[in-house]
C-alpha cells in the first residue's frame, strides 16, 4: 500500500524500503518480505530484513524465497528457546538455514559464525546472525541489540552518517514519554479534584468517613496473615489459569478472529484478574469477621460491650444517583486523559510510554475490545479499592505508609512470579509453566500497573470517600493501556 500510493506517501524512499519485526512482528515480517519478494533483489519491493526473537519453522521456510538483505537475532536467554531443540526446529538449524538457503546463491556451509557477514549486499543475498545475551522481552530494548538493528539498516540501506549503532539516545525519547505518562495521570487526579467543586458532581463526594482504630495485637495477626495469604495464591495460580485461558479461548490462541474475547494475552489476565479479585473480597469479609469475633469473644469475658470498627464501610455505600454522576466523571477522566494522549500524539508523534507500558491514541478497535474485557476486570479493581480503602486506613498509619503497604500487597504476588521464573529458567533452562511462557512476559506490564493501582485508589478515595471513583477510572485507562500493547484478533 505504501509502495503503490506515491502521491500519499511521497515522502517514501521506495528504493530503500526496510522491515524489522521482534517476536510475531519478526514472523510477520519475514511474511511480508517473502510476498513481496519479485523475482530478483532489483524488484524485491523489501530491500532490508531485520528478523528479531522469531524461529518457527513456517518462517524457516520462507528463507528460501526472500530477495533482499537480511539478519536474524534470536536472543541467547530467550524463554521460548527450549521448545526449539529439535533437527527442524532450533536456532541453530534456523541460522544455519537461514545463512544457506538464500535465492539465486548457492551455499552449503555446516555452520554459521555469529556476527559474521555472508554474501554480498549488492545484489541481496547479504545474510547475518546475532545472539544477543537478553531476554526475549528486553531484546527490543537492549542496547546492544538496537546497535546491531541500525548498523545493519543504516548499512544495507546506505544512510549517509558516520555515527556507530552504539550511539544511542532513544532512552531520553522514552524516559520523556514516560514523564508524560506520569503528567498524563497527575492531570486527571488534578481535573477531578477540579470538577469535585463544581456543583453537579459535588453530590460524588460521600461524608468523611474515620479511619480505623490502632492495631491490637491479633488486628495485626490476622491482616498480615491475610495479606501473605494473598500474595502467595497471586503468584500460584497465575500460570494454570494461563493455561486454562488457552481452553477456554481457544479461538483467540489460534490466533482466529473472534468476538468471542479476541485480546490472546489479556484473557490470561482477565482470569487472573477475576480469581484473585473475587479471592481478595471474600479474604477481606472473612478477616473483618474474625476481627469482630475476636472483639466479641473477648469483650464477652470482660463483662462489656464490644467495640466494633464498621466506619470506613461506608466508603462503599453509594446512592443511585451518586453512583450514575461518579461513571459519568470516570469516562469524563478517561476522555481527557486519552485526549490529552491524542493532542501529544498530534503535535509529536508520540504517545504515553515506557518499555512495557503504553497508552497509545484510542481507535475503535481497542474501544471494542476495552468494553468488552472492562466488567470482569472491575471485579480485582473493585476489590483493591475496597481492601485498601476499608481494610488499611489505620489511624496510627502515614497515608505514605498506607500507599506503600497497599501497592506492595498488590504487586509482590507479581514480582515472585518474575522470580520464581526465572530461578527455573536458569536451574533447568526451561521456564516454570513452560506452555504458557510468553504469558509471563504480561507480567512485566502488569506489575507497575498493580503497584501504582493501589496509590491511585487512595487518591481518588480521598478525594470523593468513597471507593468507586479510583475503581472504574483506573479500570477503565488501565485495561485500554493493556489492550492497546497487545494483540486483539477481533473481525473489524
Amino acid at each position: 500500500y505504501v509502495y503503490n500510493n506515491t502521491d500519499e506517501f511521497d515522502y517514501i524512499d521506495r528504493d530503500r524500503i526496510g522491515l524489522t519485526g521482534h517476536s510475531a512482528g519478526g514472523g510477520n515480517v519475514v511474511t511480508t518480505a517473502k510476498n513481496f519478494a519479485g523475482n530478483s533483489f532489483e524488484e524485491s519491493v523489501v530491500k532490508a530484513l531485520y528478523v528479531s526473537g522469531y524461529i518457527k519453522l513456517s518462517s524457516i521456510n520462507s528463507y528460501q524465497y526472500l530477495n533482499c538483505n537480511a539478519a536474524l537475532d534470536y536472543a541467547r536467554f530467550d524463554e521460548g528457546r527450549y521448545r526449539y531443540q529439535t533437527n527442524l526446529e532450533s536456532f541453530e538449524t534456523a541460522a544455519t538455514r537461514f545463512i544457506n538457503e538464500v535465492y539465486g546463491d548457492e551455499r552449503n556451509y555446516d555452520d554459521f559464525i555469529l556476527e559474521y557477514a555472508y554474501g554480498d549486499k549488492e545484489n541481496g543475498t547479504y545474510r547475518i546472525v546475532y545472539s544477543d545475551n537478553v531476554f526475549h522481552a528486553f531484546q527490543p530494548y537492549d542496547n546492544a541489540s538496537v546497535a546491531h538493528t541500525t548498523d545493519f539498516f543504516c548499512d544495507m540501506l546506505g544512510a549517509e552518517t558516520d555515527l556507530a549503532g552504539t550511539n544511542q539516545i532513544w532512552w531520553g525519547k522514552e524516559i520523556c514519554t514516560g514523564i508524560a505518562m506520569l503528567a498524563g495521570f497527575v492531570m486527571m487526579v488534578g481535573l477531578s479534584g477540579l470538577l469535585l467543586t463544581t456543583k453537579f458532581f459535588a453530590s460524588v463526594v460521600g461524608a468523611p468517613v474515620k479511619p480505623l482504630k490502632k492495631q491490637e495485637t491479633s488486628d495485626k495477626l490476622i491482616f498480615w496473615t491475610a495479606t501473605a495469604i494473598s500474595a502467595v495464591i497471586a503468584c500460584v495460580d497465575y500460570i494454570p489459569l494461563a493455561g486454562l485461558s488457552i481452553r477456554m479461548f481457544p479461538e483467540a490462541h489460534a490466533t482466529k478472529a473472534t468476538w468471542y474475547f479476541p485480546a490472546r494475552m489479556i484473557n490470561a489476565v482477565m482470569l487472573w484478574a477475576v480469581v484473585n479479585g473475587a479471592i481478595g473480597l471474600a479474604i477481606f469479609f472473612i478477616t473483618h469477621y474474625l476481627k469482630n469475633a475476636v472483639k466479641k469473644s473477648s469483650a464477652r469475658r470482660q463483662g462489656r460491650e464490644p467495640a466494633l470498627d464498621s466506619e470506613p464501610f461506608k466508603a462503599i455505600t453509594v446512592s443511585a444517583g451518586g453512583f450514575g454522576k461518579t461513571l459519568l466523571l470516570s469516562v469524563v477522566l478517561f476522555a481527557a486523559f486519552y485526549l490529552a494522549v491524542q493532542v501529544m500524539y498530534w503535535l509529536f508523534h508520540v504517545d504515553f510510554r515506557f518499555m512495557f507500558l503504553s497508552a497509545s491514541p484510542l481507535n475503535v478497535r481497542f474501544l471494542v475490545t476495552t468494553l468488552m474485557y472492562v466488567p470482569f476486570f472491575f471485579i480485582f479493581y473493585f476489590s483493591n479499592a475496597v481492601r485498601v480503602n476499608c481494610g488499611m486506613t489505620f489511624e496510627n498509619w502515614s497515608e505514605g505508609k498506607r500507599m506503600l503497604v497497599g501497592a506492595l500487597a498488590n504487586s509482590v504476588g507479581l514480582m515472585f512470579i518474575i522470580v520464581v521464573n526465572y530461578i527455573c529458567f536458569f536451574r533447568t533452562g526451561v521456564v516454570r509453566g513452560s506452555e504458557v511462557w510468553l504469558f509471563v512476559n504480561m507480567v512485566y506490564s502488569l506489575t507497575p500497573l498493580m503497584f501504582a493501582l493501589p496509590i491511585l485508589n487512595r487518591i481518588f478515595c480521598r478525594q470523593t470517600n468513597r471507593v468507586w471513583l479510583g475503581s472504574i477510572t483506573v479500570c477503565m485507562i488501565f485495561v485500554m493501556m493493556c489492550i492497546s500493547a497487545s494483540v486483539s484478533y477481533i473481525p473489524l
